[in-house]
């Protein structure tokens, strides 16, 4: 997938990033759950794609962690 970037303001961006380049925020207060809920949640990613975005911030490693949005 190319990344499709629309320009908001001088410093903020939209982007469209691959899922295999996210990663989570190690010290991130809150935890996520591989529990029933979690399954449900990925069923409707699968099917109806991310509802709401994610706020992340790019890693030297091309990746770029989740800040919010878990």
């Amino acid at each position: 997938m190319a990344e499709k970037t629309e320009l908001l303001e001088e410093d903020e961006k939209i982007v469209e990033i691959e899922l295999e380049r996210w990663r989570g925020f190690e010290n991130h207060p809150f935890k996520v759950r591989a529990d029933s809920q979690m399954i449900e949640l990925q069923e409707s990613i699968r099917k109806y794609g991310i509802l709401n975005p994610l706020i992340v911030r790019p890693k030297k490693d091309g990746c770029y962690e989740i800040i919010s949005g878990h």
